[in-house]
């Protein structure tokens, strides 16, 4: 089948080449990002309940934001098992492990770029922002009656 895509197929690599080589790319990523993180334990993220799984989320972005280049190296391969995953899960060639493993990893690169590249502002601008709405609610001269739904 290969030499037939190869002769009738584009000019381009085959479809089955491409996931060959993205399988080997990913594979590759997953072991690099499980050496980089070798001594974060995430058996609550596969095994615990909701809020476990939060926590342990949690845990690992700060794990890896420990210092930048950690962090920067993370990014990065995470950003390549992205683009290889994204080849590879259609395929069906993936166990449920490296899978299960991906997914976590690609949810730490998730948590970290919405906490360092998004525009949402940060915990202390939004405790500006909070603060002044109750002082603009406190500071309020008109007095609204509230009725009881009960009373109606």
């Amino acid at each position: 089948m290969l030499e037939a895509l190869k002769k009738y197929g584009s000019v381009q690599e085959s479809p089955v080449d491409e996931l060959a080589i993205s399988l080997s790319v990913f594979r590759n990523h997953l072991a690099l990002i499980d050496e980089l993180l070798h001594e974060f334990d995430a058996k609550t993220f596969h095994s615990g309940n909701p809020l476990e799984r939060l926590v342990c989320l949690n845990a690992a972005a700060e794990y890896i934001q420990i210092n930048k280049d950690m962090e920067n190296r993370f990014m990065s391969l995470s950003r390549k098992l992205k683009a290889a995953y994204k080849i590879c899960v259609p395929s069906g060639e993936l166990t449920d492990e490296e899978t299960a493993k991906a997914q976590f990893y690609l949810a730490i690169r998730s948590v970290i770029y919405k906490q360092t590249k998004g525009d949402a502002p940060d915990a202390e601008i939004m405790n500006r922002i909070v603060e002044k709405m109750v002082q603009e609610a406190i500071s309020c001269t008109g007095i609204e009656n509230i009725v009881n739904a009960e009373s109606v």
